[in-house]
């Protein structure tokens, strides 16, 4: 059959191209953060670097494997305090856990661990309800046998529900399965709900809240093949009078046709699926929720079909595996194990570059690594190479030139609101050239820049990239930016 050959063909090419690119972007980050861990100043005591690969400042969570036993505390070396912290397991290894506060843009803080007790002895989240109930200061999430949510709480809005039960499915709803509920790694940082359900497809299912972080965070597995059915994620919302809007290649789009005031053809088209990328955003005139999505390539707004797109019903599917017109592998070519993320978080009115910078960081953890070397040109506390004037200007991606680090570096940067917005690039070096590129990287123009700062006017939704060179101050922070591009590239 030469169609099944063809497939088959396709199949080992994909695996193979799969494979050397996480085999080659794994080995980038470690090679990378190897010789970062040897070049921060560090003269005694156990300490790691927290790299935030984007272009903001954040909070978030940073795991370090470690096989010290507890009591531990954690000490922030740039301001001498205390920082919460908890030991956890993933995957059969024990891991310290902590709440790594202000990390700065493209750049790290560092910490020592010292084997004493710790002052914070609260939890971040606590459980009621059998376990199926967890709730810390912003939400109080509750979770069933099949890994749904039935219930999402704001709490800082009057504890407004933020599930609907849509055609029989709630939030993050496989349709189906049973198993029992148990917590999972609590402590001063975080805390997870763990469900392990039968059902078809069997899946499991992890749900979490932390201290301080505005996000829930879920963790899907599918563990069994399940054939020519098309399986998703549900997720319904209770909200009306809402706009959806979502991430294309290059743009963020509203899920609407044009004669309906958003970016789609009237024009007989096929719509039912959409491209899901980094995130999906169901928002009114007041509030909103985010849907930040790790793993799925598309999704079905509510029950659209051919031409049309559904805008009355809050439902966003997002596709775990299916077979389209004919297209796609047959059962999954096999496959019996797929892992679903996602990450939820309530807000006022709408924010496109607010919503972007959730999913990125869902999407991008900080990177950890033991300090390894003595005196180095990175200072022992922290250290940031850029910085970005404007919250609506995001860098993109940034890079060595494909011609290597001696011919600058690449950075591009997306205004990602729906007005033109002026930006300065602030940089930790000396800046002694700066060019206009394609994204291909052909130069195209000068671009203006002082010594330490390039800057532009973007119009709406511009997406633009420059070659920045320097002076050999400059260059030494090649190492940052390789550390950048596996994170850039994974996004």
């Amino acid at each position: 059959d030469p169609d099944h050959l063809n497939e088959a063909a396709r199949a080992v090419f994909q695996r193979r191209v799969a494979t050397q690119l996480g085999t080659f972007v794994n080995a980038l980050q470690n090679d990378a953060a190897a010789v970062l861990a040897a070049s921060i100043q560090h003269s005694s005591g156990t300490r790691f670097f927290v790299f935030n690969p984007l272009g903001h400042t954040r909070t978030d969570v940073a795991d370090i494997a470690t096989s010290l036993p507890a009591p531990l505390r954690v000490v922030d070396v740039t301001s001498g305090l205390e920082v919460r912290s908890q030991l956890i397991m993933k995957g059969g290894q024990q891991f310290l856990r902590i709440l790594a506060e202000n990390v700065p843009s493209v750049g790290y803080r560092v910490y020592e661990i010292q084997q004493s007790a710790s002052q914070f002895a609260d939890s971040a989240a606590t459980f009621s309800n059998g376990n199926a109930t967890l709730e810390n200061d912003k939400y109080r999430v509750t979770v069933d046998g099949r890994g749904a949510i039935t219930s999402l709480v704001d709490k800082r809005d009057a504890n407004r529900e933020l599930v609907q039960n849509i055609d029989g499915r709630l939030m993050n709803d496989i349709g189906s399965g049973s198993g029992s509920l148990e917590p999972e790694n609590a402590g001063a940082v975080s805390a997870s709900i763990y469900v392990n359900s039968s059902g078809f497809p069997a899946h499991k299912t992890r749900v979490t809240l932390y201290r301080s972080i505005d996000r829930v965070d879920i963790e899907n597995e599918v563990t069994q093949n399940f054939g020519s059915t098309e399986q998703t994620y549900s997720f319904g919302f209770n909200i009306s009078g809402y706009t959806v809007r979502h991430e294309e290649v290059g743009a963020v789009a509203t899920a609407k046709l044009l004669n309906q005031g958003g970016s789609y053809s009237n024009d007989q088209s096929k719509y039912d699926f959409l491209t899901m990328n980094h995130f999906v955003d169901l928002s009114d005139l007041q509030r909103g929720v985010t849907l930040s999505n790790w793993d799925s390539p598309f999704f079905k707004l509510g029950n659209s079909a051919g031409a049309s797109i559904d805008v009355a019903t809050p439902k966003v599917m997002a596709v775990i595996g299916m077979r389209q017109d004919g297209n796609g592998f047959a059962d999954q070519n096999g496959d019996s194990y797929f892992k679903n993320r996602f990450g939820l978080q309530r807000h006022g009115t709408y924010d496109q570059a607010a919503a972007m910078r959730m999913a990125l960081e869902h999407q991008n953890p900080l990177v950890a690594a033991y300090l390894t070397g003595g005196s180095g040109p990175f200072p022992g506390t922290s250290y940031s190479m850029y910085s970005i004037s404007d919250p609506d200007v995001m860098l993109w991606a940034l890079k060595p030139a494909e011609e290597g680090i001696s011919s600058g570096t690449i950075a591009r940067l997306w205004n990602l609101s729906e007005t033109a917005q002026g930006f300065s690039l602030l940089f930790n070096g000396t800046i002694s050239d700066a060019r206009k590129t394609t994204h291909i990287e052909t130069n195209t123009g000068t671009a203006s820049f002082t010594s330490t700062s390039l800057f532009d006017d973007l119009p709406s939704q511009r997406m633009q990239t420059y070659r920045l060179a320097g002076t050999p101050s400059f260059q030494q922070n090649q190492t940052t930016v390789r550390v950048a591009l596996k994170v850039f590239l994974e996004g």
